[in-house]
């Protein structure tokens, strides 16, 4: 039995950022035309769930990749430029946050 594909509300999506989502999507937009090697050797991530996140961003428009022989360039499309903006804003103000 195949996989629906589920739609979330903007609300929802604050439980799905997963830290390994958050840290490729700010790799990339740092390093514009990177790897699925270069994203997997910084975030500490193993390749399976590396290549899920990358299909995900993918399909949701936020990244975008060219293939060059068996190695893709990723980057960031328009929307994902964006989101990155707001990540980098976001990180700045927690800066410091006190957990006890």
């Amino acid at each position: 039995m195949g996989r629906s594909n589920k739609t979330v509300r903007g609300g929802e999506i604050i439980y799905l950022l997963t830290r390994s989502i958050v840290d490729t999507i700010l790799y990339v937009g740092n390093r514009p035309n990177c790897s699925l090697s270069d994203i997997k050797r910084k975030t500490k991530v193993v390749y399976p769930h590396i290549n899920k996140i990358f299909k995900l961003l993918v399909v949701n428009e936020i990244l975008e990749a060219n293939k060059t022989g068996r190695k893709y360039q990723i980057r960031l499309t328009d929307k994902g430029k964006r989101i990155y903006s707001n990540l980098k804003l976001i990180k700045k103000e927690f800066n410091g946050f006190v957990v006890d």
